[in-house]
């Protein structure tokens, strides 16, 4: 009854729906008799007692046919933490086959088809961090920017502090808002792995655009302190100095990049 899906007859206490209330012939005192296939009882009649199957679009996109598998190997007959009293099963077999699928649409660039795949997992776990983020990608690489932002966004409120959502919000802002937007999922970002060389490169990029050199030029210098040898960081730093007639500064980077060149 505490979890976060529950079958209906149970919430309304109408275990007789189901249940003979004091004895019968069928295994669980079901009311209404399970076949036994394959030596295996298999109680898909008893739910269709209530349960018209092939009439939602649902049923012929999810489901096999009961001689397959029995209705309760992907529903908990009483209750579920998942939405549609979904089983272990399901996350542990089902969705890692169809995850598996949609990784390989993916990879070979059919990303209409990886797109689908995905959003049809969502169905089923709407809340699987781990499959919006794979969704927001696809969307990404098509440059369906509202829709990644709205995958992103998803993940950011379930988990708020999550480095790829916040990078993947910030691409999508760009193309949305601008760089202003960019920017202030960048800092968020920065704010939660403070040590990424590239975020600060990033944000360094867009202060420069933005003509705000003095920022820029912090932006960039954190980069390389994080990481020395990190070559674009030290060129944006040659142009900004030069463009600041900061030539000493501007030598300075000049030599260094020299060094890793010949590195």
């Amino acid at each position: 009854m505490d979890q976060g899906s529950v079958h209906t007859p149970v919430a309304d206490g109408d275990c007789v729906d189901c249940h003979e209330p004091h004895g019968g012939n069928n295994s669980f005192l079901l009311r209404y008799p399970p076949r036994i296939v394959g030596g295996m009882r298999v109680i898909a009649a008893t739910c269709k007692a209530c349960h018209e199957a092939g009439s939602p679009d649902w049923f012929d996109e999810f489901h096999a046919n009961e001689a397959i598998l029995d209705c309760v190997v992907c529903h908990n007959a009483h209750g579920s933490s998942e939405a549609y009293q979904l089983t272990r099963y399901v996350k542990e077999v089902y969705l890692k086959a169809s995850l598996a699928e949609a990784a390989d649409l993916h990879r070979r660039g059919k990303l209409d088809a990886a797109a689908k795949a995905y959003a049809k997992s969502l169905k089923l776990f709407p809340n699987d961090v781990a499959v919006v983020m794979l969704l927001a990608k696809v969307h990404t690489a098509q440059g369906e920017w509202g829709k990644a932002r709205s995958g992103y966004e998803k993940i950011l409120s379930i988990q708020p502090g999550h480095l790829e959502a916040l990078i993947g919000s910030a691409g999508a802002a760009r193309h949305l808002e601008g760089l202003g937007a960019e920017l202030l999922f960048l800092k968020k970002a920065i704010e939660v792995k403070p040590d990424r060389a590239d975020l600060h490169f990033r944000a360094g990029e867009i202060y420069q655009e933005r003509n705000q050199l003095q920022e820029a030029i912090a932006e960039f210098s954190k980069a390389v302190r994080i990481d020395e040898d990190y070559a674009p960081a030290r060129r944006r730093l040659v142009e900004v100095y030069e463009s600041m007639g900061m030539s000493r500064d501007a030598e300075e980077e000049r030599k260094i990049l020299k060094g890793l060149s010949k590195e």
